[in-house]
Parts: C-alpha cells; structure tokens; sequence
C-alpha cells in the first residue's frame, strides 16, 4: 500500500487520507504507518490536546494491532505524568444495542508512575476492517446507534460495557497504581465522560487525580452533567473540553463544569480587511474540524481559539433560542431516535457484506472480540 509519509509534515490532507485507506491494510502496514507517523508527525506537537485530538479522531479509528506503539511528544512539564510512548493494549468493540469501539493504552516504559490512557473513538462513517481469532473477516461498527436516541448520547449504550471498563479501571488503578486519562471525540467523549464518572463513584486510587480530553463531544443529560461536576469539585480543572463555532452536536445535553475551549475557522480580532473568512461548510464538517493552531504542526491555521469557559458551548442571537430546543433532543436534531434502529442494522449488514466481499484484506490482529 502506497503512502505519502514524505509529505504528511506539510500536507495535512494526505496524512487524513493515508489515514482512512490505512483502515482496511495489513497488520504490518498498520505497524508501519504508526512507525511513520511516530517520526514524521507525532514530534511535531507541543501540546497534549493536539496529542490527543489526533489520536481519537484518527488513530482510534485504524484499529491497530495489539503492541502497536504510538510516540507522544509534549512539552518537559508533562514527562513526569506521561510516558513518551505508549501501546495499545487491547481494542474492544461492543456491537449488540450499540455500535461502540474503544482502546487501553498502557505506558511502554516502567520507571515512573505513568498514566493510563482509556481512548474513545467517535463515530466513524468508514469503519476498520480486521480479522477476528477465528480468522473471519470482519468491520468495526459505525457506532450510528449509540449516537441517537431518545434518552441522551450513549445513555443506553454505556450500561453495556460499564462492567468491563470498571474493570479495567480497577486494575489499573489498584493492581498498577496508574491515574487514568479519559480521551474521546463525538459520541467518545460522552462515553469518556460517562468513564470518568463511573471511575469517581467507585472511588477508585488516584481517580482524583483523573484527567479529560474531549472534542466535539454530546454533552450528558443535566443530572449526570451536575453529578460529575459535584463528583470532580475543585479538581474541574483537570477536565479539557473543545468544540467548534456553532457545532449543533456539541449543543446538544448539558456539559459538567470544565476548562472549555471554543474554537473557529477565522481569527476573532484581527480586521475586517485581515480577517479569514471562512467557507461555508457543510454541518458534519463544522462537527469535525480540528483543532491544531500554527504552533502544532503542517505549517497552516487550522483552528483560532476564540473563547475560554468553565461551562459548556455558549451562543447568542437565534442559535441561542434555538439550541435551548436543540439540546432537547438526542444528536441535535428533531426524531433522530426513530431512525437509530435501522443505522444498528445497516453496521450489522456491512459486518455481513465484509466477510463476504472483502476476504482478501489479511488483517488479523488478534484481538478477543
């Protein structure tokens, strides 16, 4: 499989291309695209937001072989707490009433107490492909299920691996003695914040000492959104949240207190005449912007910090009355609920159809799923 490692550092859509062809690849061509992407892009970052937004909206969505590393490169405040490289360990997927995908990343090296990292992948409309133990082909779920229904995002989805994740968690935790990272983007980040609030309850070692990363991510319902907020107290500020100018998904629920931070395509002070002024974009592209500024690598703007808010997105004018009607219904958008049933069968049907048509792809990986 040909790649364009040589231009991933200055061309950020080939990298985003590499990355979605890369899905359906070997396990050796995984392991080399990671090996690439350690070298060539990963040091180019500063920031643990950068990191990690890169991680759960691309690398989440490869499905890599269990032992594949990934570098994470930060600045010397951050080394005592993280490990500059760390493996996944395991990638689990749950597919019965929900669509779900998510990876324990455990730190490479052992002379520190170094974090654990549980990462989220969000929806994906091109799902990974991969070989299960029994050697049948088979496709990660697009996780359209868990994104809408009536109750809130991942309400109902969460129950379902709550007793798996708890575990991880407690081990790593009381076996370990590792503080947890939660990282996740869109429905991962409501399902990361779910995480963490069943870490807390728990009362787990060191889950004051927890951290969150999440990217244009649902909020929670209100109860749940004020509970982990009195669960977390003063410690809110361990808790990072990012979204877009006027992403409806980011709109819908309700945030616990954060350090939020909303971002947008053109700079907020400069001149009428200096301004960028952006294109028109479709609502599923404003839903996955990303969010690296200059000083993260490729050489361009890719996103302008507008405001800094403890609380979740806020709006004025018709997207402020608008979005109080919004956040009444799951993914932002009026019904979405009824259609949720039919997207679980359609991730079932292509789980069928890659085992039929796509047998020639060699990815095994190991996994127990």
């Amino acid at each position: 499989m040909a790649l364009h490692v040589t231009q991933w550092a200055v061309n950020y859509q080939l990298f985003l291309d590499d990355s979605s062809t890369i899905r359906s690849a070997s396990p050796n061509e995984k392991n080399n695209f990671f090996a690439s992407y350690n070298t060539r892009v990963a040091v180019n970052f500063q920031t643990l937001e950068a990191n990690f937004w890169i991680w759960t909206n691309i690398l989440a969505a490869i499905h890599p072989p269990p032992g594949t590393r990934v570098h994470l490169h930060v600045r010397e405040e951050h080394q005592g707490d993280y490990d500059t490289e760390y493996q996944f360990a395991d990638t689990r997927i749950r597919l019965v009433g929900a669509g779900l995908v998510w990876h324990y990343l455990e730190p490479v090296h052992d002379d520190r107490d170094y974090r654990a990292i549980l990462l989220f992948r969000g929806t994906s409309l091109n799902p990974a492909t991969y070989r299960t133990q029994n050697g049948l082909l088979d496709r990660e779920p697009m996780g359209a299920w868990a994104d809408g229904n009536l109750f809130g995002v991942a309400r109902m989805s969460f129950p379902l691996i709550h007793d798996e994740i708890a575990t991880w968690l407690d081990t790593q935790s009381n076996v370990h003695r590792r503080n947890i990272t939660f990282i996740g983007s869109s429905l991962g980040g409501a399902l990361s914040m779910r995480s963490l609030k069943c870490h807390l309850k728990h009362q787990n070692p060191g889950c004051n000492q927890s951290e969150l990363y999440v990217y244009s991510s649902p909020g929670l319902e209100r109860k749940h959104a004020r509970e982990l907020t009195r669960l977390r107290g003063e410690n809110f500020r361990q808790m990072h949240a990012y979204w877009h100018a006027r992403d409806a998904i980011a709109l819908t629920g309700y945030y616990p207190r954060v350090v939020g931070q909303e971002f947008s395509q053109s700079r907020p002070h400069a001149s009428a005449a200096s301004r960028t002024v952006p294109k028109k974009l479709s609502f599923l592209k404003k839903h996955l912007l990303p969010f690296l500024s200059i000083q993260e690598g490729w050489g361009v703007i890719l996103a302008y910090s507008r405001n800094t808010v403890d609380e979740g997105p806020t709006v004025s004018g018709f997207y402020r009355y608008s979005s109080k009607v919004i956040r009444q219904f799951p993914l932002g958008f009026p019904c979405c609920w009824l259609i949720t049933g039919g997207m679980g069968l359609l991730a079932q049907s292509r789980k069928a159809l890659s085992r039929i048509f796509d047998r020639k792809v060699e990815d095994f990986c190991g996994h127990h799923h």
